[in-house]
Formats: structure tokens, sequence, C-alpha cells
């Protein structure tokens, strides 16, 4: 059996074994992905590819990225549906 902790803010995760043993493995926890793909974005907001385009063109949302590979910040994702959201209020 073994327990999992995470300590503080710096994303370290410590892994235990519950048989009375001292291993002590810490290891980084995966980071979450933040730069998403139109599909992603799309799955992340539940706004359609339409509305997102819309949204980039009217300038309200920001991508990043290479040509035809833009990316959307989730950072800027959130603060867009917060700001739409207040604004229907």
């Amino acid at each position: 059996m073994q327990d999992s902790a995470t300590t503080g803010s710096i994303g370290i995760v410590e892994t235990t074994t519950g048989s009375g043993g001292n291993v002590n493995e810490r290891q980084p926890e995966t980071p979450e992905r933040t730069w998403l793909t139109y599909s992603e974005a799309e799955g992340h907001t539940g706004l359609d590819r339409t509305t997102l385009w819309r949204a980039v063109r009217r300038g309200d949302l920001r991508v990043g990225g290479v040509g035809r590979a833009p990316r959307f910040y989730v950072g800027d994702l959130d603060a867009f549906m917060r700001r739409g959201s207040s604004e229907q209020d």
C-alpha cells in the first residue's frame, strides 16, 4: 500500500510504503497542460470552435503558436469565461 501527499506549492509528490519501510520517493508532479488546441479549448470552455475563433478575431481572446497551430493559454480561456459570465449579469 502506498500513500501520497503533496508538499507545499512546489509540486513535489512524496510516496511512502505502508508496510513499515522507510522508502520515500520524491517525484515532480505531472504538470497540467497550459496551452490547448482549438479542440481542447472547446472541451475546456464548452464553447464552439466558431465562437472561439470570433473571440480571437475581435481581440477578446489571444492565441499563441506558429502558423496553422494556434494554442490557447488556459489562464486566458478562464479569464475570458469569467468576463463573459460577468457581462451577462
